[in-house]
């Protein structure tokens, strides 16, 4: 029902196909370390993707991050905010969108768009991804609600399971 991977899957796949698009990744925020790594992405090797860890306020999705504000980049290749210009090189990217997803106003993740050709985007893709930023940040929200309460209830039917076990009675001697 509220399967975190399906989630971002399904509204990675469903925002590509709105903006035409086949290149982007939704980053997590991990509230230990206030790092941001992707979780789910389209069209970007393996190696990008596990070599990109972002912290607060670094490269253009960290600062999206940080700030709650969407970018939008021209040609991120030739962009000196990037954070990872050798990998963003090697993965040919050049129109860029990044978006905050909120619940409740704090950013959880962040949502990024690429192409292969500048310009690629414009205000209005960046005002879309944005509305659906909000409404996938709460998603997000509410699916990590569903996982702790999900633990909390195993937790509790393994305490109920060792209190009702019967004790043996010590033998008398």
């Amino acid at each position: 029902l509220w399967d975190l991977d399906a989630i971002l899957r399904m509204s990675l796949d469903g925002v590509l196909e709105i903006i035409d698009g086949t290149i982007g990744g939704i980053l997590l925020l991990d509230e230990n370390s206030q790092t941001l790594r992707y979780h789910v992405h389209r069209g970007l090797s393996a190696k990008y993707v596990e070599q990109v860890k972002l912290t607060l306020g670094e490269g253009i999705a960290g600062r999206v991050a940080e700030s709650g504000t969407p970018t939008l980049v021209e040609d991120i290749s030739s962009d000196p905010r990037t954070a990872y210009s050798d990998l963003i090189s090697t993965e040919g990217l050049k129109g860029f969108a990044s978006v905050p997803l909120k619940s409740k106003e704090k950013v959880v993740g962040v949502m990024n768009v690429a192409s292969h050709e500048t310009g690629q985007f414009g205000a209005d893709d960046l005002y879309l991804l944005d509305s659906i930023g909000c409404q996938v940040g709460t998603a997000i929200e509410q699916a990590k609600l569903y996982q702790r309460l999900d633990r909390a209830r195993e937790r509790y039917k393994t305490l109920l399971q060792f209190s009702l076990k019967p004790r043996k009675k010590p033998a008398k001697g």
